[in-house]
């Protein structure tokens, strides 16, 4: 976030941030891939090495090289 002048004044928390989908976004940070709640707080934890949005219920995720299925609790479907 930056202030009137340009400077940063808050650091991004995220490398990257996807859309919401049945209230949770994938978001990269410096450990990998994870999601978080709409109030912006990470529920899954960023251990992934790809992840995509949650569809009915799971999110196709992938880490060190094996593709998956998760549930809204990170648990492998």
């Amino acid at each position: 976030l930056a202030g009137f002048d340009g400077r940063e004044v808050i650091a991004p928390a995220f490398v990257t941030a996807l859309s919401f989908h049945e209230g949770m976004a994938a978001v990269e940070t410096g450990q990998g891939w994870g999601y978080i709640g709409q109030s912006g707080l990470l529920r899954i934890d960023a251990r992934f090495d790809r992840a995509r949005s949650f569809r009915d219920g799971t999110a196709t995720v992938e880490k060190e090289g094996r593709i998956m299925k998760i549930d809204i609790f990170g648990e492998p479907v």
